[in-house]
C-alpha cells in the first residue's frame, strides 16, 4: 500500500507544505483538508497520517485551477511565472524606507 517514508503525520504535513509552497500552511490548514475530504486521511493505531502524495495532488491541482481561472480571463499567452516575479519587486520596493535627504 504506502511506503513508511511517504506518510506524514499533520504536523510533518504542514511543515511539508510550507517548505513547498514558499508560504505558511499551519496544522489547521491541513486538518481542514483532511475534515473536508480534500485529502485522505490514513489511520495507524489512532494516529491520523496523510500520503504525501496526495498532499502533493492537491496543492497541484489547486495551483492548476488557479492559473486556469486567470489564462479564461486574459488568454492564453499569460506566462504565470513571469507574472508572479514582478510583483514580489513592486512589494519589496513599496517596502523600502525613502533614500535620506543629502
Amino acid at each position: 500500500m504506502f511506503e513508511r517514508k511517504e506518510l506524514l503525520d499533520i504536523k510533518q504535513a504542514s511543515l511539508w507544505a510550507t517548505a513547498h509552497l514558499g508560504k505558511t500552511v499551519t496544522p489547521s490548514n491541513i486538518a481542514y483538508l483532511i475534515n473536508y475530504g480534500r485529502i485522505e486521511k490514513i489511520g495507524d493505531n489512532g494516529s491520523i497520517l496523510i500520503a504525501k502524495k496526495d498532499l502533493l495532488d492537491y496543492y497541484k491541482a489547486y495551483k492548476d485551477s488557479r492559473e486556469n481561472v486567470w489564462k479564461n480571463r486574459l488568454g492564453d499567452d499569460l506566462n504565470w511565472d513571469a507574472l508572479v516575479r514582478p510583483i514580489h519587486r513592486i512589494a519589496d520596493d513599496q517596502t523600502r524606507p525613502p533614500p535620506a535627504p543629502i
